[in-house]
């Protein structure tokens, strides 16, 4: 990767690292009760809204910083996976990407398959207790 294309990169991740702390910086959390059930619904509904926002926010400003220190210690655009290099166009597409599209790919499904494992825990639990 060249100079020019590292700090291209360097530039949006910190415009994007000001945005999502200030995003983060606005976020307002707060619990009122309310006389009406139907108000409570709602605002429990917002607060759950407002908590998956921040916190998918702040992870993708975790991952932002942390592709910042990858540019600092000189490993930026590496696969953190493979230590094969990541295609300019997913870095351009995801500054923040860590790893390449194909060990991505691999994350991705042994996290689908290791949830989907953990979905069918409680009824494998009822079928075994119903078989005893």
């Amino acid at each position: 990767m060249s100079t020019v294309e590292l700090l291209q990169h360097r530039e949006i991740l910190l415009a994007r690292a000001r945005e999502l702390e200030s995003l983060l910086r606005g976020v307002d959390i707060t619990i009122e009760s309310t006389a009406d059930p139907l108000d409570e619904v709602q605002r429990a509904a917002e607060r759950e809204l407002a908590i998956e926002n921040a916190d998918r926010e702040s992870g993708m400003l975790a991952d932002v910083r942390l592709a910042l220190q990858r540019i600092r210690d000189g490993s930026y655009g590496v696969c953190v996976e493979c230590d094969e290099a990541i295609a300019p166009r997913r870095l351009s597409a995801l500054p923040w990407a860590s790893r390449c599209i194909r060990c991505q790919e691999a994350l991705e499904s042994a996290e689908a398959d290791a949830s989907e494992g953990q979905a069918d825990a409680p009824e494998l639990r009822v079928r075994l207790r119903d078989a005893a």
